[in-house]
């Protein structure tokens, strides 16, 4: 099972929160697990990565 229907299955995300799982799932399917944004609220609900604000 790839890594975004992973999350989907975890994180059952609704409306626009897809598309910042999508992006999640992207990075850590190439090894990231560190995201530098300005959208904060969304992506530290997903446990597996750590979140930088900038």
């Amino acid at each position: 099972m790839d890594v975004f229907q992973k999350l989907v299955r975890k994180y059952n995300p609704r409306g626009l929160w897809i598309h910042d799982v999508e992006i999640a799932s992207i990075g850590m399917a190439h090894g990231i697990s560190v995201i530098a944004t300005n959208n904060i609220a969304d992506f530290k609900r997903i446990a597996e990565l750590e979140v930088i604000e900038i």
